[in-house]
């Protein structure tokens, strides 16, 4: 009887640690809606948004989180870029699990930032709030976002890319004019994403929660720039500058990544500052 006893005890400590971890139950948004107007004539000068969505296959909540985050893609059309990144305990891979989709960007943005120890899901809007408030649970996304939208482009960024199949190497171009002053903080990073990946995820709404053909979209695969990008100027920007840089990545071999479900995403940041996004641009790999 007393081992009995103390089996229960143990199960039920061992359920406390799980639910109190780092993997959050979503609780639905309640925000007040503020209405966006989400067309423009001219799609390079209007206002876009990054949504960074830190999550792992092992999270059992990040996919409602995922469902959100789309939802509001619908809803401001053409206005939020999407990006997830696959961090901290939840992403780590195991003998049962073994398809690794950490980057090193990833790991060193999730650990600048601070997600996966704040409790994933959760994410960064623009990474505005940094220090102590750029991490958000996805209740307090869309407030963010219409906050962010109705705020002036600071630039316009044209993104192009091309895969060259001989070599492995993706590579584009990406054109921005600055549409008000800049400052010498301004970072241009260039990431790659990847859509349609079919591999295993935990979610909660099933029973038992195992997804094994769950579809991964907008994941973080790598850079070009690194995870801080490269500086623009190193003097002040005056309005009406434009940059015009190319960029290369050669897929390492061993890498299954496939080349028709590729995109680049290019956003001008407040380097060793505020780290706010000012402006994001997307493009499929052609």
């Amino acid at each position: 009887m007393k081992y009995i006893n103390r089996t229960i005890i143990l199960l039920i400590i061992a359920v406390l640690l799980y639910v109190t971890s780092s993997c959050d139950r979503i609780e639905p948004p309640y925000t007040d809606i503020v209405k966006v107007d989400t067309t423009a004539k001219d799609n390079d000068t209007i206002r876009r948004i990054l949504l960074e969505d830190y999550t792992g296959f092992k999270c059992v909540y990040c996919p409602t989180a995922q469902d959100f985050a789309k939802n509001l893609d619908s809803i401001y059309s053409g206005r939020i870029i999407l990006m997830a990144v696959h961090a901290g305990f939840w992403a780590d891979t195991d003998k049962v699990h073994t398809y690794n989709f950490k980057t090193p960007e990833g790991d060193a943005l999730d650990k600048f930032f601070g997600n996966s120890g704040l409790g994933n899901p959760n994410g960064l809007i623009n990474r505005v709030g940094y220090p102590d408030n750029a991490v958000l649970k996805s209740g307090k996304w869309e407030a963010t976002i219409q906050n962010i939208l109705i705020t002036k482009p600071k630039m316009s960024i044209k993104l192009a890319a091309t895969y060259d199949k001989s070599t492995r190497t993706i590579s584009g171009t990406a054109n921005i004019k600055y549409l008000e002053d800049g400052s010498s903080n301004d970072n241009l990073c260039l990431y790659i994403l990847e859509d349609s990946i079919v591999k295993y995820q935990a979610d909660v709404r099933y029973s038992p929660p195992d997804r094994w053909d769950y579809v991964h979209n907008h994941v973080l695969r790598g850079s070009f720039t690194g995870t801080w990008g490269e500086q623009l100027s190193t003097t002040a920007i005056v309005k009406g500058t434009q940059f015009s840089k190319t960029f290369s990545y050669q897929i390492p071999a061993g890498k299954d990544w496939r080349t028709g479900q590729l995109k680049v995403i290019g956003f001008i940041h407040d380097f060793q500052k505020t780290y706010e996004i000012w402006q994001v641009a997307e493009t499929d790999v052609k």
